[in-house]
């Protein structure tokens, strides 16, 4: 048996095994679905009867509380389990898809082969010089960034990266590229807003109840760099002479439009099927940024580095993973501190946004509960408890610094639980909405600045505010 027919019999095997496994993971998808739909179904029909036993004055509130906790024990479960299968599906869908373009290509030779029939008629003699174009599948891209911050002189430095891939079924051989930024699979066509009616004949208790307990996370971003739509990618022609080209300089020239941007790479590029992806320099730009500091210290006794930027570049920023560097100390001494990995959402040009550089380690910041007292009786009909709360900045910086700390007070959302006696100090502070607070404070070196934060809950006497249910 020759080399090829033993690889090809070894790819129709694979592929007949993960089409198995495909239709396993399909049967298990449709078996969670239908449990998800009896779930429901009883959901609504306990809703229907606590609302009749309401109406009665006949309710149990520890049968509905069991009946709840049911619910969203079983409803976590069954979507723990339906993540891990879509993304299991995702990856067997991704091998399928490369073992079936590997053995198409290998049906004619060892080469992808196309026919093309072009009839044509003249009156004279002539030469006639015919342009194909086509689309394939399995062809990506997706943006990548670098941004670096030097405390010396707090510049930014914006790499703007795109990272190709294909697995096509051709290899490309000194192709000219342009990466676009369409997004095709969107459609033309905007959605169409449906009426919202209201009624209190049926309760939907998953959507009402879960949907805020539960949220499965979107699949990982793919392993062989698909990302954007696969007529992003435009792909011209191919020169004879191999040069291997994977370019970080020059840049790309970009072509702005209403509808896209494109990007054209500056020199022919090969790329086989399959095989290594490719990073190209899209822009490299400096940027200007406004600095300050910002701390939650309630969540984290760290400081971040914040800073608000305006998109300069002169083309959108697409939604993307970010690698954050941040250079320190002054020539030869210098050095280029990873400080970690951030994401990005899609920023239009000349959009303001806001990104983080890491921890500042010269402010320190503590945070502690300083007392908790009872202030009501034993067998009381209601329990009240007062909280009190001290943060503590302290800088280590030369010169004065500016910074923004955020907490928050508890906001009873239950009828039978109420927050009072608050006092916050110091008073100068901006109330954000939902009990969250905000304070703008000029950090002297080495002198400490407090936080004082007190109050009071009132609530039946088998209530505690555990971390379900008020976090901080």
């Amino acid at each position: 048996m020759s080399k090829k027919s033993k690889r090809y019999t070894e790819l129709k095997r694979k592929l007949e095994d993960l089409r198995d496994r495909m239709d396993a993971i399909k049967s298990n998808l449709s078996s969670i679905s239908k449990k998800k739909d009896l779930l429901t179904a009883m959901g609504e029909y306990s809703a229907d009867e606590t609302h009749k036993q309401i109406a009665l004055q006949r309710v149990n509130l520890e049968s509905w509380k069991g009946v709840l906790d049911f619910y969203e024990s079983e409803y976590e479960g069954i979507e723990k389990e339906n993540a891990k299968l879509v993304k299991e599906k995702a990856k067997l869908q991704k091998d399928i898809d490369w073992v079936s373009s590997v053995i198409d290509s290998m049906n004619y030779s060892g080469k992808s082969c196309r026919n093309i029939i072009v009839k044509c008629s003249s009156e004279a003699p002539g030469t006639l010089s015919v342009e194909f174009s086509y689309l394939v599948n399995f062809v990506f891209w997706v943006p990548e960034y670098i941004v670096t911050l030097d405390k010396e002189n707090d510049k930014i430095t914006l790499g703007y990266n795109a990272r190709v891939s294909q697995s096509s079924g051709e290899d490309w051989d000194n192709v000219e590229i342009i990466l676009s930024t369409a997004t095709p699979g969107i459609g033309a066509r905007p959605p169409k807003l449906k009426p919202y009616f209201l009624s209190t004949s049926v309760v939907n208790i998953a959507p009402l109840h879960f949907d805020k307990i539960i949220s499965t996370p979107p699949p990982p971003p793919s392993k062989s760099g698909a990302g954007r739509s696969e007529e992003g990618i435009h792909v011209r022609g191919g020169r004879s002479g191999h040069v291997s080209y994977q370019a970080e300089k020059p840049e790309l020239t970009g072509m702005n439009t209403p509808f896209s941007t494109n990007f054209i790479v500056p020199r022919p590029v090969s790329l086989k099927s399959g095989g290594e992806k490719k990073r190209f320099l899209i822009k490299q730009s400096e940027l200007k940024g406004e600095f300050s500091l910002y701390s939650v210290p309630s969540i984290s006794k760290n400081v971040f580095i914040k800073s608000s930027i305006t998109n300069t570049t002169g083309i959108p920023i697409l939604a993307g993973p970010v690698e954050v560097y941040v250079k320190t100390g002054g020539g030869k001494q210098k050095v280029t501190n990873y400080v970690g990995k951030d994401s990005w959402e899609s920023i239009a040009n000349g959009q303001k946004f806001d990104m983080f550089f890491g921890v500042d380690q010269d402010i320190k910041v503590k945070h502690k509960l300083l007392k908790k007292e009872v202030l009501s009786k034993a067998g009381a009909s209601k329990k009240r408890i007062r909280y009190s709360y001290l943060t503590t900045l302290q800088s280590f910086k030369k010169k004065d610094v500016d910074i923004v700390v955020r907490d928050r007070i508890p906001v009873s959302i239950d009828k039978d639980v109420k927050v009072s006696g608050v006092k916050i100090e110091p008073k100068e502070y901006v109330k954000e909405g939902d009990g969250l607070i905000k304070w703008k404070l000029t950090l002297t070196p080495k002198v400490k600045q407090e936080i004082r934060i007190t109050y009071t809950i009132t609530s039946p006497p088998d209530w505690e505010a555990t971390e379900s249910v008020y976090r901080r």
